[in-house]
């Protein structure tokens, strides 16, 4: 789950539904002067909070729907005959066939092995590699073998980032707003458009070191001995040399931004929109959003480092078209009714319900 939506800021809901709160904290016969501006930045602020407030706590509830969603969307099919060993070992072993695989390994080598049975790691599900599902079942029972807290990996990452995100495109929009004044809300709209587009980039790109370490915490094994990562500061240092890292796969924004704007810029400029224009958006920015998501998961996660996906896609471009030809259509929409359930609960949370103050 990555940051606001963008169809989101383009209606401008979410600031709408907190300036309409704090209207209803102000009174209306105050005179606007010093006094009267610093009690709506208090009462702005409060709503921002509760607002993220309810982001984290949605966030870590949906949590484990967003690893295994992340988890298929970061298997590469075709990489389960890359290392050659798969028909080999591929299939669950009988007790016969494990007893003698014990017998034969060295008694320095037992711990790793027990290691490796625990992860329930078969072919090219080796826990030093990146891990590949089919099904929503077999992710399901590779996340378990790593203990409950697997379907944790890389939450309060994800919570960082979403803040993080909103945060910062909220304060370019309301910073933009407040500078150019009736000139924003009355000037050419489609240049207004096509502002908050290249606000919203920004803000992606900016945020994108948190949900590049996100996705690889997601997709790394957490067994002790096979972990790439022990933590986020860890992994920031793991990578401080080489600081381009920090970006890797963030021209993707620009792509899936780019199409949600001309998809969903008609309907943008109705002076009212009405329930079905609602949905139309919610469904266009999900159908659309999620191969780009998908696309940029895997890009976060190609390394040379060991338990991340070999270095396969050169942008993308090139990982829309290998994805598709080589995956089919269902290569990109891989997860995608998890993500909708998680997404829908958190815009239900967000935007289908009244955060007043006394709800708090």
């Amino acid at each position: 789950m990555s940051g606001k939506d963008f169809s989101q800021f383009l209606s401008n809901k979410d600031n709408q539904s907190i300036q309409d709160s704090v209207k209803k904290s102000i009174d209306p016969n105050l005179f606007i002067n010093e006094q009267t501006l610093k009690q709506i930045e208090i009462e702005t602020n409060k709503h921002f909070w509760i607002n993220y407030f309810t982001q984290s706590i949605v966030t870590t509830l949906v949590a484990p729907l967003t690893t295994i969603y992340t988890s298929l969307q970061l298997s590469v099919i075709p990489h389960q005959n890359k290392y050659g060993d798969l028909a080999e070992e591929s299939g669950t072993k009988t007790s016969t066939q494990l007893v003698k695989t014990t017998r034969d390994i060295q008694p320095h080598e037992k711990r790793k092995f027990e290691l490796l049975i625990k992860s329930g790691a078969v072919g090219s599900n080796k826990p030093f590699r990146a891990p590949i599902y089919t099904t929503y079942r077999e992710a399901v029972q590779g996340l378990i073998n790593q203990g409950w807290q697997a379907f944790y990996k890389g939450n309060l990452i994800g919570i960082i980032h979403l803040l993080t995100n909103s945060h910062l495109k909220i304060k370019l929009l309301s910073d933009l707003d407040f500078k150019l004044g009736v000139m924003w809300h009355e000037g050419n709209q489609l240049l207004r458009q096509a502002t908050i587009l290249g606000l919203a980039t920004v803000s992606d790109i900016l945020s994108n070191p948190f949900m590049l370490f996100q996705s690889r915490f997601i997709l790394q094994n957490r067994l002790p001995n096979f972990y790439l990562y022990k933590n986020l500061l860890s992994a920031f240092k793991k990578h401080v040399r080489h600081k381009k890292d920090y970006f890797q796969g963030s021209t993707t924004y620009l792509y899936k931004n780019c199409l949600i704007f001309f998809v969903q810029v008609p309907i943008q400029f109705s002076k009212k929109l009405e329930q079905f224009q609602m949905i139309y958006l919610y469904l266009s920015y999900n159908l659309i959003s999620y191969p780009f998501l998908t696309i940029l998961r895997r890009l976060h996660c190609q390394s040379t480092l060991p338990g991340m996906i070999p270095i396969r896609y050169s942008g993308p471009i090139h990982a829309l078209r290998l994805i598709t030809q080589e995956e089919g259509i269902k290569g990109l929409y891989r997860g995608f009714g998890l993500y909708l359930i998680g997404s829908g609960l958190l815009q239900y949370a967000m935007f289908g319900t009244q955060i007043d103050q006394g709800d708090f």
